[in-house]
């Protein structure tokens, strides 16, 4: 076991003398990390770091001595904590022997791009899966705002972590819940990989869309989570003989039952070290399943079959358990067989995890003015002079905003972002704008969105002050999604009008997707006020229209 330490030394911590707390709260436990390899770290701004301690251990006097270098500056810690993963990982060490220990003030302002400020949290973690070093977190936040502290409480669950919240007469109190944490950990190392297991699913039960660190046991989870469509609700992890299973309720709109599914995760390296018996009984756990919907077998690391087809009088599609037989999973085709399963039921689905994603992924459309690539770069399907003629990536599917009289579908995206008057070659600058603002005036369900929405003032912007990316950085995170901000206000008006249109003239747009991105996920947009008034303004128009959101990486402004 390692603790890494990291004592924040920014001038906000001297300042607002969370410093002195800093100090009494390491005063008060560093007697835990004695005979530890312990790295301590005092850090501010990027290029202010004093390590005072690289991996050495200490007893009791050494340790109190350690003490931060005050620098000063601004924080440079989601930054840092990349930084210092490569250097872990460099020197060889296991990411599971690594528990992380922060001692923090707020927000990161220093760490450059997707690192930066609240939603820097999303993005270390998603650097630290990329590296494969899941370590732990352990997060003291200092004085924090509550915002602040729900932001920290969430980064510590997403590691399956600890986070303690410590204010001026807390020291005590603090200290001992740390001290019984640390006892636990260290006097049952296995049944603390399992809390930590607990935490991070426990987390994703009500937080379904978020990053979480992938660690093992976890990561089969991740995976099957990840390709479950989003329609599927009351997603419950359920015990198996493979690597992972879930349960899903299909919606298949009001009134109606919905279907159950049921999706087990069988990687390659564990059906090859199944003997005969947990080979059977998982056959039995799959031929037992008699839902409405279908059980989904998803395989990992299998080749697919050579063919699906069978020709002869007359060319027919084979049952899913008839094209795995003879592959590599043949002895588990028979053994479902043996449980009274027929080979032609159409009941199991089986499909490689790769596959399966690529079937199940978002048919996004190409937005008309905000299609950026990872980098920031603008989407280059189209020449300078004619870069959007209202064209979409599937027939199926809208876009908002979008041309006001373009051809009703049965699926709607729309990406709340900016006003895209103060964007070149859109629609409103073609002279749609002025029939749009009549027709949104005049419009039922825009006066029930405003009527609800003229009470909503209250949202917390995480980072208000943070710039968006490229090609738009001159603008801020509140001058977009402030609950005031017309411009998140307006594209959500212009949809509601599209979807009153389309439904009242052809029952059509009944799948509306709101198309947040990963940005709008970090700083949890989906809580904004002004959706839950488009909501209750969709479902006057009609219950039979579904809602659902979305956070692609790549389409929009992230």
């Amino acid at each position: 076991m390692r603790i890494a330490i990291y004592m924040d030394t920014s001038g906000s911590m001297r300042l607002r003398g969370n410093d002195t707390l800093r100090d009494n709260h390491w005063d008060l436990v560093h007697s835990r990390f004695v005979d530890l390899p312990l790295r301590y770290v005092a850090f501010s701004s990027r290029n202010q770091q004093d390590v005072q301690s690289d991996w050495v251990v200490h007893d009791k006097p050494n340790l109190a001595k350690l003490s931060p270098n005050e620098f000063g500056g601004a924080t440079y810690l989601w930054g840092l904590i990349v930084d210092e993963a490569n250097i872990m990982i460099r020197r060889g060490l296991k990411p599971e022997e690594v528990l992380i220990y922060v001692i923090t003030d707020g927000e990161d302002n220093q760490s450059p791009g997707l690192l930066r400020g609240f939603g820097g949290i999303n993005g270390c973690i998603d650097e630290l899966n990329i590296m494969k070093f899941p370590a732990e977190f352990w997060i003291v936040g200092i004085g924090l705002k509550e915002y602040e502290a729900a932001s920290y409480q969430k980064f510590a669950s997403r590691s399956g972590g600890q986070f303690f919240k410590l204010d001026n007469g807390k020291e005590e109190p603090v200290a001992s819940e740390m001290k019984r944490s640390w006892k636990h950990r260290s006097s049952d190392p296995a049944d603390w990989k399992k809390q930590r297991l607990r935490i991070i699913r426990d987390y994703l039960k009500d937080n379904k869309f978020e990053s979480v660190l992938n660690l093992s046991g976890q990561d089969s989870l991740y995976a099957l989570r990840s390709i479950i469509p989003v329609d599927h609700e009351e997603l419950i992890e359920i015990g198996t003989k493979a690597d992972a299973a879930m349960e899903s309720k299909e919606w298949m709109g009001p009134s109606r039952h919905r279907k159950g599914h049921r999706w087990i995760l069988l990687r390659k390296e564990t059906y090859d070290a199944l003997d005969d018996v947990k080979r059977d009984a998982l056959a039995r756990e799959i031929s037992s399943f008699k839902g409405y919907g279908k059980l989904h077998l998803i395989l990992d690391d299998f080749d697919l079959p050579l063919s699906g087809v069978t020709v002869g009088s007359g060319s027919r599609v084979l049952s899913d358990l008839r094209q795995w037989s003879g592959t590599d999973i043949d002895d588990l085709i028979a053994a479902i067989v043996d449980c009274g399963t027929s080979l032609d039921s159409d009941k199991i689905r089986i499909g490689t995890l790769e596959r399966v994603r690529i079937e199940n992924r978002f048919p996004l459309p190409n937005q008309p003015y905000i299609v950026l690539g990872p980098g920031g770069q603008r989407n280059s399907n189209y020449s300078n002079d004619d870069w959007w003629k209202g064209h979409y990536s599937n027939d199926d599917w809208n876009a908002v905003p979008g041309l006001p009289t373009d051809t009703c579908r049965p699926g709607l995206v729309v990406t709340p972002y900016l006003d895209c008057c103060r964007v070149n070659k859109t629609y409103h600058k073609d002279g749609y704008y002025e029939k749009l603002r009549e027709r949104i005036n005049s419009s039922a369900a825009c006066r029930d969105f405003r009527n609800c929405f003229e009470n909503s003032t209250e949202w917390d912007i995480p980072t208000p002050m943070q710039s968006l990316p490229v090609p738009h950085e001159e603008r801020t995170h509140s001058d977009v999604w402030a609950p005031s901000r017309d411009c998140f206000i307006q594209i959500l008006e212009e949809a509601l009008v599209h979807i009153e249109n389309c439904w009242h003239s052809k029952g059509m747009n009944n799948q509306v997707v709101i198309e947040l991105t990963q940005l709008g996920k970090i700083i949890g947009l989906h809580n904004h006020p002004a959706l839950a008034c488009f909501e209750m303004a969709v479902g006057n128009i009609s219950s039979d229209i579904r809602i659902r959101y979305s956070y692609s990486k790549v389409n929009g402004l992230y």
